[in-house]
């Protein structure tokens, strides 16, 4: 089975779709409901998507992380709708709170134990109080599950497939995720971005000089 990530020549960036998702309209939505200004909800936004998106790359790296993840979509019913929502969502009153208490239950399921430390490291990075970035992060955490259901209904993905989708973002998460957040959530190092491909040099470049000094 091909799906259509796999036939494009670099897999989707589902942080640059996540961007994409929340306009100036629903940034000030959340502001308005967290009590922030915008431009501090979008500094928040900037640490919080690659937190949830390397937390959830660490642990679909194995069949049952990843399985886990397909279960909480499913049973969620994350996906489209989800992302359609999110103006509605993020107006206030008991939808807010139901988003807010249906994000503390994925970030239970992503994060686990690491919960705590990742919204530390979320409030030191994102500029905001601590307070903030968990509110923030709760009302978020839907929507990440929203794209990658989405994704999943589109493709009709699978365990293994959802696995090859959430490796294809280790590219893109390197420079975004500090070593100290890697460490936070158990996962490799994405803090440098990966070396680009060494050429051979070719050999006329060290041959002729030493035909030089040898007098040839």
């Amino acid at each position: 089975m091909f799906t259509i990530w796999e036939i494009d020549a670099m897999p989707i960036n589902i942080i640059d779709l996540l961007k994409n998702e929340f306009s100036d309209e629903i940034i000030d939505k959340l502001a308005a409901f967290i009590g922030l200004d915008s431009s501090k909800i979008r500094s928040g936004l900037g640490a919080i998507f690659p937190a949830l998106i390397g937390a959830l790359v660490n642990k679909g790296a194995s069949s049952s992380g990843a399985a886990d993840i397909l279960n909480m979509i499913q049973k969620g019913g994350y996906g489209a709708a989800t992302l359609k929502g999110l103006s509605s969502a993020f107006s206030g009153g008991d939808a807010t709170k139901d988003m807010m208490s249906s994000g503390a239950g994925l970030l239970d399921g992503i994060l686990g134990d690491r919960a705590s430390k990742v919204i530390d490291w979320i409030a030191g990075a994102g500029g905001i109080g601590r307070d903030s970035a968990s509110s923030l992060t709760r009302l978020v955490a839907p929507a990440v599950l929203g794209l990658l259901g989405k994704e999943v209904k589109n493709s009709n993905l699978n365990v293994s497939d959802l696995m090859s989708l959430l490796a294809g973002q280790t590219g893109f998460l390197k420079g975004l995720i500090p070593a100290g957040l890697s460490g936070i959530l158990g996962a490799e190092d994405f803090s440098k971005p990966e070396p680009p491909a060494g050429r051979e040099t070719p050999v006329w470049k060290w041959l002729v000089p030493l035909l030089i000094l040898a007098g040839i």
